[in-house]
């Protein structure tokens, strides 16, 4: 499997400026662990599946890669740009994205649980079912981004820019320093989201929530009526009081549930 030690001489390596020509080098699934690459202009490049764990790809220009299912985690790309790169399904675990450029990135499905995104600016990025629980997103910008049902549980929200962003069905419980008055004046749309409380926001009916992580949520007296709760999970959720007529969840969903008690289950009964 070609390496960029590989195809580039040992001065260029050391140089801190890496140029690749992408016509000829395929670095998909490459092995590059704890490498460096400083200033590297990876832009375009290939590095779908590659491994580039704990690797320093600061001030990096990787904007336009293909880095689908790549191993990022705890790799420093502090001021890289990832612009318009395509990040679905990677792993970016405790990565440091400080002041990053994620511009109409996709990140759909990816994994950044604990990452550094402060100050980054993720305008029209993908974030679609992304994990981003206990991230920092301090002062980062995510105006127009899709972050429907992301997982931003215990995310560090101070100063973040959400103007017309797509918050539905996200889970937001436990983020901090975030009101709901701030989420309802800059979000696109809330629907069947999981406020900081706990709670989940009114006028939910019809919501799309499959696969969502409703993990001891509060929905209690919430809503639900019509919405598609296919795979989502509800352990230990509190649905008592909640309307679910016409609710797509099969009964061993329902099952996981903590509370029931008063619900109004989808076939129009009431719960005991």
């Amino acid at each position: 499997m070609a390496s960029v030690k590989e195809v580039c001489s040992n001065s260029c390596y050391e140089s801190r400026l890496i140029e690749i020509n992408k016509s000829i080098v395929d670095l998909s699934g490459a092995e590059l662990r704890e490498v460096n690459l400083y200033y590297a202009n990876l832009s375009e490049a290939d590095l779908k599946k590659a491994r580039l764990n704990e690797a320093r790809l600061i001030f990096a220009n990787l904007s336009g890669a293909d880095l689908k299912k790549a191993d990022l985690r705890d790799a420093n790309l502090y001021y890289a740009n990832l612009s318009f790169a395509n990040l679905s399904g990677a792993s970016l675990g405790f990565a440091n994205l400080f002041a990053a450029k994620l511009i109409e990135a996709d990140l759909s499905t990816a994994n950044l649980g604990s990452v550094n995104l402060s100050t980054a600016i993720l305008s029209g990025a993908h974030l679609c079912q992304a994990n981003l629980h206990e991230a920092n997103l301090s002062g980062a910008t995510l105006s127009g981004a899709d972050l429907s049902g992301a997982d931003l549980s215990g995310a560090d929200l101070h100063g973040a820019g959400l103007s017309g962003a797509d918050l539905s069905g996200a889970n937001l419980k436990d983020a901090l320093n975030i009101t709901t008055e701030e989420l309802e004046e800059q979000a696109k749309s809330l629907q069947g989201t999981i406020m900081p409380d706990g709670k989940m926001y009114p006028h939910s009916s019809g919501a799309n929530l499959a696969k969502a992580d409703l993990l001891s949520a509060n929905l209690s007296g919430v809503d639900l009526s019509g919405a598609n709760l296919t795979d989502a999970n509800l352990f230990d959720a509190d649905l008592s009081g909640a309307n679910l007529t016409g609710a797509l969840i099969p009964e061993e969903q329902l099952a996981q549930a903590k509370s029931l008690q008063g619900a109004i289950m989808p076939d129009g009964s009431t719960h005991p």
